[in-house]
């Protein structure tokens, strides 16, 4: 039996409020991590996933329902955005403005309108929190979660079909979102309670999914045979600390002070470095996550630049250099 090394690219939170897909940073992080570790290009099978925003000229009907996050994103952005309540002329909009005539309080105010409001606090909730975290909102809905899921699940599931009668070394790379909907994929997968994952649970009953449960299913199998393999996990700028608030069972551990086991997606007690963490304390919508897990050299983290603006600071980690190379060796010492 051959042993496949394949590398799934997830990517996250997608803070444009404009039609894209992100084959261009894909493309770029893939050739880095072969100019890093040459071998990559013939060890390696890159699997691209797409999901949760509008690619470049659909129209509304032709959209899936996690491609309309973008759109709605954009309308409640301009329905809410500060400069255009401002100039809504309707009569039940009132401005209610105190403005001190001396002291302390006329330069804060001041400062508040000359330079916080339109360029930190109005940019911030209208990128960051409208268009970023309302993703991570949208997925923690039962719908949102299940139509992310399909998407993401079923990108991946087919492209594995072709190794059904190998053992696949499993790769996965994500940033942002993408780390929590990664988590959740090899959760399914390599997690030993008796209970049946919540995509099979979800979708068993839907015939435009059987498929894709079948696909499940079996690779849960190949798991349980030894033929399914945690290769290895990066993930950077994520949001999985505030994501695990989603689950009662895990609100009730981390309730009790109690840490978390990463064996639940494939890692092992003594196994070498298979989890790399790269956080910016500067990005936003990016947590430390190895302190919730029990300590084993399993899991490394990297507090890392990549830009000063939290917006910024939260797009560059794939460009990162130090990022890139601790991925590529991470790879490299998990290739079997």
């Amino acid at each position: 039996m051959t042993t496949v090394n394949v590398l799934v690219m997830l990517h996250g939170i997608t803070l444009s409020s404009t039609a894209l897909d992100h084959a261009r940073e894909y493309e770029g992080f893939w050739e880095a991590l072969q100019r890093v570790q040459p071998k990559l290009r013939e060890a390696l099978e890159p699997v691209q996933i797409e999901w949760g925003h509008e690619p470049p000229n659909a129209e509304l009907k032709d959209l899936r329902d996690d491609q309309k996050i973008m759109r709605a994103e954009g309308f409640i952005d301009a329905r809410t955005r500060y400069d255009e309540v401002r100039r809504d002329p309707s009569p039940f909009h009132h401005p209610l403005e105190t403005k001190p005539a001396f002291g302390p309080g006329l330069l804060t105010g001041a400062l508040s309108r000359l330079v916080l409001r339109p360029y930190v606090l109005t940019p911030f909730k209208q990128r960051v929190m409208v268009h970023g975290f309302s993703d991570a909102l949208y997925y923690s809905s039962p719908d949102g979660e299940r139509a992310v899921r399909r998407v993401v699940y079923g990108q991946v599931l087919e492209r594995l079909e072709p190794y059904r009668n190998d053992t696949v070394r499993l790769h996965v790379a994500s940033h942002s979102l993408g780390v929590t909907v990664a988590f959740d994929f090899l959760f399914g997968l390599f997690e030993t309670f008796k209970e049946t994952p919540g995509f099979i649970r979800d979708h068993r009953d839907d015939p435009a999914m059987a498929a894709a449960v079948e696909r499940y299913t079996f690779w849960r199998e190949k798991r349980k045979a030894g033929d399914l393999l945690l290769g290895s996990k990066a993930s950077a700028g994520g949001q999985l600390p505030l994501l695990m608030m989603r689950t009662q069972r895990v609100v009730d551990l981390l309730a009790a002070n109690q840490l978390l086991d990463a064996g639940v997606i494939g890692i092992r007690p003594g196994d070498p470095p298979k989890w790399k963490i790269f956080y910016d304390p500067d990005d936003a919508l990016g947590f430390p996550t190895r302190r919730l897990f029990h300590e084993q050299a399993a899991i490394q983290e990297y507090e890392v630049e990549t830009g000063w603006f939290p917006v910024r600071a939260h797009t560059e980690y794939w460009r990162n250099r130090r990022v890139q190379r601790e991925i590529a060796q991470l790879i490299v010492q998990n290739l079997g």
